[in-house]
């Protein structure tokens, strides 16, 4: 999605809609007890709260709902999250996207040799604004990143393995156990590059291209 941060949506520069958006899945009934607080949006009175509702209401970026006992409010719809997930960062030209591209290859197969990573990457695809061939800039790159256990390691051994590397982290449960074949191989992948957003959705859910694929067969 091509936004600047000053853009406007409904009136609001979209880094403070992004923000609201991020922060409110559901708008609470301005007249009622739990009435939302939409000071951060410089909107403080009842007429200019209604009216920006209404216009989130018009553009569909969320829907009025009535609770069983009458209760009124608004959830947040889909377009209002993929807002969510803008970044705003410069834009980039496509061959520097490609570059970057180029430069998380190489380290999928620098994972894959690295002993020191139990996971290597069984498929890697890009989604999203790269595919459009009449994008002259791009903002951040799609990626989708499946993993997969290198032979001689169980599901069991990676478990262990997730807890010994994190057991000194604030971590739920979850992530402990998947520290080690999950986590710590995608933070190499990413290589704290802000243009690559990694995606966990299956890859049903987009049109996508597949950019490396992998069945592990060391060189």
């Amino acid at each position: 999605m091509k936004l600047n941060s000053n853009d406007l949506i409904c009136g609001i520069k979209a880094k403070l809609i992004r923000d609201f958006f991020d922060k409110h899945q559901q708008i609470q009934d301005p007249k009622g007890p739990y009435a939302t607080d939409f000071t951060a949006l410089g909107l403080s009175t009842q007429k200019d709260i209604r009216l920006f509702i209404e216009r989130l209401e018009k553009e569909g970026y969320y829907t009025k709902k009535t609770t069983h006992n009458k209760h009124i409010y608004w959830e947040r719809e889909n377009k209002a999250l993929g807002i969510t997930n803008v970044k705003f960062i410069k834009r980039i030209s496509r061959a520097k996207a490609d570059k970057i591209l180029n430069d998380l290859i190489e380290r999928i197969k620098e994972l894959k040799e690295d002993s020191y990573y139990i996971s290597y990457v069984t498929e890697a695809r890009v989604f999203g604004s790269y595919l459009d061939d009449r994008a002259e800039d791009l903002g951040d790159i799609d990626i989708q990143i499946d993993l997969g256990l290198k032979p001689g390691y169980t599901h069991d051994q990676a478990n262990k393995i997730g807890w010994e590397r994190s057991e000194h982290k604030n971590l739920n449960f979850l992530m402990h156990i998947c520290y080690a074949n999950e986590t710590e191989p995608k933070r190499f992948l990413k290589n704290r590059n802000r243009y690559l957003s990694f995606n966990g959705d299956s890859k049903e859910e987009h049109r996508h291209k597949v950019i490396y694929k992998d069945s592990y067969e060391m060189e």
